[in-house]
């Protein structure tokens, strides 16, 4: 689920694609096998809970939820990590959703490590979505805003190790953009070595722009940022895993990262 308001590169149902901003702001229903509970839109951040059960992500502004007479659910993605009772407040972690349900309406199936099915109310068809950032265009203009996303808030940046790569600081970028048919395509810059120093938010915003992007967002900057195509990286990262041997002389190879987006060709 998404935790803040940031963009998502998205898949439909259909194939098409779309980048937006994403929230859990029109309510979510979490379930497993035996009980179902739906979260309103009513019951989204508030800061004085309802009688009903209400739920809260990352954009919650406080340090701490109300939780006197509740039992409060912490998840971790789709997983229970922690459940807790008889507090009167709990501190925000910067982990994931929290639920906060009466004594009365908890439900006594759910428990800790147990993974719960969560649909999000109005993205249902969504056949799949990662989430990233900034945004950098929307029909077809620059529509950066660090502050509405969520990126500035005190949450994002314990979160965010390369804080300074999303915020402010020139260096290596990697973006998308979708073009008026439809079309993806994928932008990558140097930075951070000797021949290019790297790129802004906007200096990525204006060159997708520049080539016909209507839609735009960015992927985690910094030293991760690298473009493999048919086996052949086609930018230089800043890093070598053995640079210590020889900071002066070793080649920039690529950092080793946990995840990557994999496009390709279908298959016929």
């Amino acid at each position: 689920m998404p935790l803040f308001n940031k963009p998502a590169f998205i898949v439909l149902s259909d194939g098409s694609l779309e980048i937006k901003r994403v929230n859990c702001s029109q309510g979510i229903t979490v379930s497993d096998s035996i009980n179902s509970v739906t979260f309103g839109p009513e019951v989204y951040n508030p800061h004085a809970p309802a009688k009903a059960p209400c739920f809260y992500d990352l954009l919650y502004p406080d340090d701490y939820i109300e939780a006197k007479g509740r039992i409060i659910v912490r998840l971790a993605g789709v997983v229970i990590k922690d459940i807790i009772y008889n507090k009167n407040k709990v501190p925000v972690m910067p982990v994931g959703i929290t639920l906060s349900f009466p004594k009365d309406q908890f439900p006594s199936s759910f428990e800790v490590d147990r993974e719960l099915t969560v649909t999000m109310t109005g993205w249902e068809d969504i056949k799949a979505a990662v989430e990233a950032g900034p945004q950098l265009l929307k029909d077809g203009e620059i529509c950066i805003d660090m502050k509405y996303e969520g990126w500035k808030t005190k949450n994002s940046i314990i979160t965010q190790a390369a804080r300074l790569d999303y915020l402010d600081m020139r260096g290596p970028k990697i973006a998308i953009g979708i073009d008026i048919s439809g079309n993806l395509s994928v932008l990558t810059v140097n930075g951070r070595i000797r021949e290019s120093v790297g790129a802004t938010h906007v200096d990525m915003a204006e060159i997708l722009k520049s080539r016909g992007m209507i839609y735009a967002m960015g992927f985690d900057p910094g030293g991760s940022s690298t473009l493999v195509v048919d086996d052949k990286i086609l930018n230089i990262s800043p890093y070598n895993p053995e640079y210590e041997k020889n900071v002066y002389s070793l080649p920039p190879e690529p950092r080793a990262v946990s995840n990557s987006l994999i496009i390709s060709e279908p298959i016929s």
